[in-house]
């Protein structure tokens, strides 16, 4: 905007709960723009001032209360020239400005557009609540209040006195919206604003006892004495208080069964809250007496960003497993880290990505098996049973937890099981900002080890508390990313590109976020890349991740990806699998591929060895477990890959790769009429996969049906006019038809266009009867010719 753009525009929006943000026509004003502290305190002041304006001399005893009259008068000046540049920088004259006007000897915000003041917005919203006592308007107030007032400003007297009132009103309206929910049944809700409560004023004790009573009246007796030593461990801290009487009494009441609850189901218990998994075994949940050590609680002015919170949360995991090993004389060899669960959608990236984070730096430390992703979001959004669970994967404990999150306060849940019997190992709340800085984040995981008396090495330390980033925005876009990456559709990795390259946008110097896009380009969904195109891309990201950081095992599995792929260079990806399982040997990833890079070598037994690996740390992923069956395949273990497809056809009869290599198999063992029954499915269910489809042509073939093998080879040229088809997919079909000269010519154009296949194709069982033919020999000898 210009001073010569007329006075009716221009639109002034001050948020000053939670974070502050100043903008102008929906614009951010930039935090650098301020060059003088007192010039944005100019804003708040006024913006907090009934009718936005004060006299010059009420400005000048808020803002230099101890300064000579004359010397505050010029300086108020200056403030009020510099805020005026910061709103308008084209600015030429005070005279013109929209926003700050001064008229006799007062000074007034102002704004022609409109001035929308988010506290002014709150206390609306909150008085309409209180009066038409509707869910909606409780709802509708809440979410405008992001946090305290000015928390930048804490110690300025001139906002103290609002601060409390706005405190204390957003505590009203979170109470009594709890008791509304409550009263119409919605348990869940109910708790969450008593939760929320508790997150902005940890010491509210009549909110910790309404959160009991809640957990107690949903049958989750075990985190109703929990709560219990909770609040008793923050009135210690925080105030040097014991709880009160009634709250004591309250204890008293929930340990002695004297409160029945009113759902009884444990189906509804779950969908109430998302309580202690341990809340049907009460005879394992012995809660210390009111006198116990407290449990710890961060303190309320600890300012963290979320990658202290995940580093806190390992360092308490290892905690629980440490005093795992001395309660039952055994070490954990596993433990599996399920997902996070979070009430509101719009934070699922963020419980995911904490969980992920979480899988991700516990897989570093050696001697613990740790389930990998794929399996571990198996069990999202499914009751907790840790014993079914613990002997599914073979896990002695298994990390649990929540994530609430309001405006810019963050609630993490956590705790550690026990899944022998159920009984809670380790557990913590962590109430913190969502957007603060990490520069405390060594000193609290220094203090966590030391309170939990845990032995680390260096080294590990180093693991479990390192940071990719400073950036919180872009450590949000990393999340968005894995989030979509994980969805593995075609719309989802693309989009996790997005997110992946918003992420290096706002930090260059991000690894991590370069070893995601390499991880993304690896599974492009289309065709509008050819493989080696991606492969390429695949290949400059992950170099990019390793250059910025050599210590990330995804950016050497990607890498080793890509010099399979692209540079047919099996010894230097072999290198760099190596390198990543070195940093993580818990990387199914790494095993799954590094499989393959064996195959390729025709050192088979090694690569039954690294799939086997890849499955156990991975035990449910379909695609692993369908690798399993390719590589006994590959082997020439026919009826140990059929046994291995079967199962995982168990697991989901719709996972189209185990009927297609179930249907290699059987042809490989000459059951051709099998094959032929699973391929067609797999053809008809994958919508004419060329590959596919290709594997279906050879099978004919194989059968002795030569009119149906060459229909299916018509088929698939009629699908070359419109996209890619493999050169090494027709030569399948043309094997099987005895045109060995025609297979030697697409043999040789699939090695000019990079095919993975041609790399396998020492150890491939359906070229057998090739082998005897000199052709075979020379193009083994280009094929070696152009590998390193």
């Amino acid at each position: 905007m210009t001073s010569q753009e007329p006075a009716t525009t221009g639109k002034l929006e001050l948020r000053l709960l939670g974070s502050v943000c100043i903008c102008v026509d929906g614009l951010l004003i930039e935090e650098r723009v301020w060059t003088r502290r007192k010039a944005k305190a100019l804003l708040k002041i006024l913006a907090l001032t009934p009718q936005h304006q004060l006299h010059r001399e009420q400005l000048m005893e808020f803002l230099w209360p101890e300064q000579e009259p004359e010397l505050a008068a010029n300086n108020l000046n200056k403030i009020i020239h510099a805020a005026r540049r910061a709103l308008e920088p084209e600015l030429k004259s005070g005279t013109d400005s929209r926003f700050i006007l001064t008229h006799d000897q007062h000074v007034l915000l102002r704004a022609p557009g409109g001035l929308w003041i988010d506290v002014e917005e709150f206390e609306q919203c909150a008085t309409v609540a209180l009066k038409t006592k509707a869910i909606s308007d409780y709802e509708a107030a809440l979410k405008l209040y992001a946090g305290e007032l000015l928390a930048e400003d804490r110690y300025e007297d001139w906002a103290a006195a609002r601060r409390e009132r706005l405190s204390r009103l957003a505590e009203r309206l979170l109470s009594e919206s709890a008791q509304i929910y409550e009263a119409a049944g919605q348990w869940q809700q109910s708790i969450e604003q008593i939760q929320h409560l508790i997150a902005f004023n940890p010491s509210h004790e009549s909110a910790h006892r309404q959160l009991m009573r809640l957990y107690a009246l949903i049958g989750s007796r075990h985190e109703a004495l929990s709560q219990f030593q909770r609040c008793q461990a923050i009135l210690r801290k925080e105030l040097d208080a014991e709880p009160e009487p009634k709250t004591i009494a309250l204890y008293e009441q929930i340990a002695a069964g004297q409160i029945q609850p009113v759902l009884q189901s444990a189906e509804l218990r779950l969908n109430a809250i998302a309580p202690s998994p341990l809340a049907k075994k009460e005879e394992a949940l012995a809660v210390a007496p009111a006198t116990a050590e407290p449990i710890p609680i961060p303190r309320k002015s600890s300012r963290l960003l979320i990658g202290a919170l995940i580093a806190l949360l390992l360092i308490g995991t290892l905690a629980g497993a440490f005093f795992f090993r001395s309660r039952n004389q055994q070490e954990v060899e596993a433990i599996a880290v399920l997902p996070f669960t979070s009430a509101d959608a719009n934070v699922e990236y963020l419980s995911d990505g904490i969980t992920e984070s979480l899988i991700n730096s516990l897989s570093h430390l050696p001697n613990l098996r740790v389930m990998a992703r794929t399996t571990s979001f198996r069990y999202k959004g499914r009751e907790v049973d840790p014993q079914k669970i613990g002997s599914e994967l073979k896990v002695q404990a298994l990390l649990t937890g929540r994530v609430l999150q309001r405006g810019d306060d963050l609630v993490i849940q956590a705790e550690l099981i026990d899944v022998k019997d159920g009984a809670q190992l380790w557990g913590e709340q962590y109430n913190r900002k969502l957007a603060d800085l990490l520069s405390v984040q060594s000193e609290i995981s220094r203090e966590i080890t030391a309170k939990l008396q845990l032995r680390l090495t260096n080294e590990q330390q180093q693991l479990v508390a390192k940071q990719h980033t400073e950036n919180i925005e872009a450590y949000q876009a990393y999340l968005k990313g894995r989030f979509y990456w994980n969805k593995r559709t075609a719309e989802g990795v693309k989009k996790s590109v997005e997110y992946y390259q918003q992420a290096i946008k706002v930090d260059p110097n991000y690894a991590l976020a370069y070893a995601g896009l390499a991880d993304a380009f690896a599974v492009w969904p289309d065709d509008s890349l050819t493989r080696l195109e991606t492969a390429k891309r695949v290949k400059s990201t992950a170099i990019k991740a390793v250059e910025l950081d050599e210590t990330l095992a995804e950016a050497h599995t990607s890498l080793a990806f890509a010099k399979m792929i692209q540079d047919r260079d099996l010894t230097g990806a072999e290198a760099s699998f190596n390198r990543s399982l070195q940093l993580n040997p818990n990387y199914p990833t790494a095993h799954h591929w590094y499989a393959y890079d064996l195959v390729a070598q025709g050192r088979l037994d090694e690569a039954i060895q690294q799939i086997k690996r890849a499955q156990e740390l991975d035990p449910v992923s379909l695609s692993i477990n369908n690798d399993v069956g390719e590589i006994y395949w590959f082997a020439r273990q026919y009826d140990q890959a059929i046994e291995r497809c079967r199962k995982t056809l168990e697991m989901d009869a719709t996972f189209i790769p185990a009927h297609q290599t179930i249907g290699l198999a059987y042809a490989q063992k000459g059951l051709h009429q099998q094959a032929i029954a699973a391929l067609k499915k797999a053809v008809e269910m994958s919508a004419n996969n060329a590959y596919i489809l290709a594997l279906l042509g050879y099978t004919y073939g194989a059968a002795g049906q030569r009119s149906e093998a060459e229909a299916t080879l018509a088929q698939l040229k009629q699908l070359s006019a419109t996209k890619y088809v493999s050169p090494f997919h027709l030569a399948l079909v043309h094997l099987q038809l005895g045109d060995f000269d025609r297979v030697f010519e697409l043999l040789n154009q699939a090695h000019d266009e990079h095919v993975f296949s041609m790399l396998l194709i020492k150890a491939d069982p359906r070229l057998d009867k090739l082998r005897a033919d000199p052709r075979y020999a020379a193009l083994l000898q280009r094929l070696k010719s152009t590998i390193p």
